[in-house]
């Protein structure tokens, strides 16, 4: 019971540092959309990640499980990254927009 609980929890905390992975230290730019497109079209790309997102069905131990859980976030966080870059936006890392906003 100790294993699934802490199984439940690692699952919980990695999805929820995944959700903002994509947004952590920066943020996507496209100088042609305005905030309010920029807002639309990132939850429209995060209900991608969200739909093509499922628990895999994996057998082993605690680390294996954790092992494919990463993978299938990484494939999820790709798909949200590619649905960014294909309506036009640029990631911008935070200390780029420092020296933009100069």
């Amino acid at each position: 019971m100790h294993k699934l609980a802490l199984l439940l929890a690692t699952l919980v905390c990695a999805s929820c540092a995944s959700a903002n992975k994509s947004t952590q230290n920066g943020s996507w730019y496209n100088p042609n959309k305005t905030p309010e497109q920029t807002k639309e079209d990132w939850l429209n790309c995060d209900m991608m990640r969200q739909v093509a997102y499922h628990r895999p069905e994996v057998s082993g131990g605690l680390l294996t499980q954790m092992a494919a859980q990463s993978q299938e976030q990484e494939r999820v966080d790709n798909i949200f990254v590619e649905c960014m870059m294909s309506k036009g936006y640029v990631f911008t890392p935070s200390t780029n927009m420092v020296e933009r906003a100069k």
